[in-house]
């Protein structure tokens, strides 16, 4: 009987973990969505949060996996580290906080000048169930942002941007500059979130109104070029906590900002696009496309 070598194996995990890391990636969020769109448990079953959550941790959890294999417990406390690398120049926080914000209300405010419909709070929440519908607080709006603050901080940043942001965006950045890098990611970002269009209860389901192409496209560019302002901010910050707070108040804003249009909004869609795609502009022509970055050592 032949004995697996398991500095082999570990070996050939760092050679590719890049796509160790996604498949992992896939496979542990897919297991999850896919056993929802199979059962079709309803939102409030037991069933749902936990496939849900599993789902949605699989970007964190193959992050975790594959830092510990490749480079074993000091790796991991150094890839911790910078999960909660906090110490950052405070302009950061002002750009992780307030560029998403900025994003998603400027559509909104053309939207709302051209005859339509303002924003109804958390008309678009994320498909974590609402804390504010859970606590029953939305007559209180302070209240009521900082819950679902802190539910999408980690529902959605902590178990994303580790990954996305943690792990994958430098592997790339050793082939790949910044502006290129941002693209592939995005890509991948946007389609590991494919089965969430086929389970109800998520906002993200289209199947029932036979319209899936159209907003799975839309969403598939938004996500792409929202790539760009997240590595713009990590290669500029080298911190995950960053890209983790604008992730969330990403979330955030299209709870808040996001107008409650009949059917699929494709003209609000065209305008988001239009004002992402303007600032992008803007960052790569300050920053460079190397880097997107005033760092010099991002691919040391």
């Amino acid at each position: 009987m032949e004995v697996v070598d398991i500095s082999e194996i570990k070996s050939a995990i760092n050679k590719h973990s890049l796509i160790v890391y996604f498949l992992l990636a896939y496979t542990i969020s897919w297991i999850g969505w896919l056993s929802l769109v199979i059962v079709t448990p309803t939102p409030w079953s037991i069933q749902w949060p936990t496939l849900m959550t599993i789902g949605i941790s699989g970007p964190l959890l193959a992050s975790l996996i594959v830092t510990s294999i490749i480079n074993g417990q000091k790796g991991l406390r150094e890839f911790l580290s910078r999960i909660f690398a906090w110490r950052v120049h405070y302009s950061w926080y002002l750009a992780a906080f307030g560029i998403p914000t900025m994003i998603w209300f400027l559509p909104t405010a053309i939207h709302i000048f051209l005859g339509g419909t303002p924003p109804v709070l958390f008309n678009k929440t994320p498909y974590i169930p609402s804390s504010c519908m859970f606590l029953q607080v939305y007559d209180n709006l302070p209240l009521c942002v900082i819950l679902q603050f802190v539910t999408i901080f980690l529902f959605n940043g902590v178990t994303e941007e580790p990954g996305w942001r943690g792990i994958a965006l430098p592997k790339l950045q050793e082939r790949f500059n910044a502006v290129q890098s941002s693209i592939i990611i995005g890509i991948i970002h946007a389609c590991w979130h494919l089965p969430l269009y086929f389970i109800p209860g998520t906002t993200k389901y289209f199947a029932e109104t036979e319209k899936l192409l159209l907003p799975f496209m839309s969403f598939v560019i938004v996500i792409i070029l929202s790539s760009f302002i997240y590595t713009w901010i990590y290669n500029s910050t080298e911190s995950i906590l960053l890209p983790v707070i604008s992730h969330t108040m990403w979330n955030l804003s299209i709870g808040l900002l996001r107008p409650p249009t009949p059917g699929y909004p494709v003209g609000y869609d065209v305008i988001l696009i239009v004002v992402e795609l303007g600032l992008i502009l803007i960052l790569i022509s300050f920053f460079g496309s190397e880097n997107m970055s005033r760092r010099s050592n991002i691919k040391d």
